[in-house]
This record gives structure tokens, sequence and C-alpha cells, in this order.
């Protein structure tokens, strides 16, 4: 698949894509939507469905309760929400727990909730990124992204396929978009680097040809 190259813009702090927060809301609170549906099929089974009447029947049976059906779906539903909310709020921590930005220089990436982890990638140590989309991954248009320095490419890692990714799940269209970015500064930022040292060089060597009039007075 062909994704649209789109420039990540400067200075933003970053999320890692809607497909991501929909996949976590699925993979880690999938249960506490499970429950919040139950609730909700209850509170409609009771004040709608085919337990009307066995509820009316158990709340006869119990006059001092003095709770109706209603009361009863009311509740019900209300648990059903708070369910929903519970699994919101916890798919949206685990979403923002990877954050990452660009600066001119380089990449800024944020991890962790209690114990937070930031991690500076200057553009001209980055050798190469790489993106792996497992089959699970491909089917919500997924990724996993690393980036690999002059420093990785130097060190025995062992088996690649078992480290970790500096950014596990991110929306697969972002990760390429960032890849292409992240290569381009890259190649950037080593051309310019090379073109500065060559121009330092260069006048290091006239002012020390300059400091130095013995040398013209042998020449003469």
């Amino acid at each position: 698949m062909d994704y649209a190259y789109q420039q990540l813009e400067l200075g933003k702090k970053h999320k890692r894509g809607r497909r991501t927060f929909l996949f976590i809301f699925i993979h880690k609170c999938w249960w506490l939507a499970l429950a919040g549906i139950g609730c909700l099929y209850l509170a409609w089974a009771i004040y709608w469905g085919n337990l009307t009447q066995q509820a009316t029947m158990f709340l006869a049976a119990h006059p001092t309760w003095y709770i109706t059906n209603g009361m009863l779906a009311e509740w019900f539903a209300l648990v059903g929400i708070s369910f929903f909310l519970v699994a919101y709020l916890r798919a949206n921590v685990l979403y923002r727990v990877y954050k990452f930005f660009l600066d001119e220089y380089a990449v800024h990436l944020r991890s962790g909730l209690f114990y937070i982890r930031e991690t500076t990638i200057p553009y001209h140590q980055i050798s190469n990124v790489h993106i792996a989309r497992p089959y699970h991954y491909r089917l919500f248009g997924l990724a996993q992204l690393d980036i690999v320095t002059a420093a990785d490419r130097s060190d025995d890692r062992g088996d690649r396929g078992t480290k970790k990714f500096l950014m596990p799940i991110i929306d697969a269209s972002l990760a390429h978009n960032l890849s292409r970015q992240l290569l381009e500064n890259a190649a950037r930022s080593r051309r310019y680097g090379s073109i500065t040292a060559d121009t330092d060089s260069d006048e290091d060597t006239e002012e020390d040809f300059e400091d130095k009039p013995g040398q013209e007075q042998e020449l003469e």
C-alpha cells in the first residue's frame, strides 16, 4: 500500500494516530467494554425487553425494597456507561504513553506514565529507520517503528526481532511519513555538517599561513 507523504510539523507534539487508539481500546479494554454492553443490555431487557416480567415478579416479592423496574434499569444503565467511561480513560492513558516531536536538529521521544523516559536523537546520528508490520497490525493499519543510530549499528545487539521498538504501536501512514522525514533530515544534517567542516578547515589553513611571517620571508 502506498502512503501519501505528508511533512510533519516541527515543534508540535505528535501522538500515534487514531488507529492506534482504536487498537489499544480493543486490545486492552475489551473486557470493560463487554461488561458495559452487558449492563446496557440488562437495562433494556428489564425496562422494555424479555426480562420485564421476571423483574416485576422479583421486585414484587421484595416490597420493602421500594424499587421499580425503571429504577433498576437506570442503575444498570449507569453502571454500563461507567464501564465504557473507565475503558475510554484507560485506553486514553495507554495511548498517551508515547509522544514525539521534531525540531531543526533532533527528534525527541517521550514514553512512560509514572516513570518518564525522554530520548533525544540528533539527525546526524540516524543511520536507518526500521518499520515492522506484524500480520495482526496490518488488519488495523498499524506498524512498529525503531530509529537506528550509528552506535546501534556498531554494538552487537543480537537478534533485532526480539528487541523493543521505540514506538511499538503507531499508525502505518504516520510511521512512513516520520521515517521519510527523519532520513531526509539526517542526510541534510550530515551534508551540512561536512560542508561546515570543510569551510572551517580552509579558514584555519589561511589563518595559519597569515600568522607565520617568517615563512613568507624565507620564500622571498
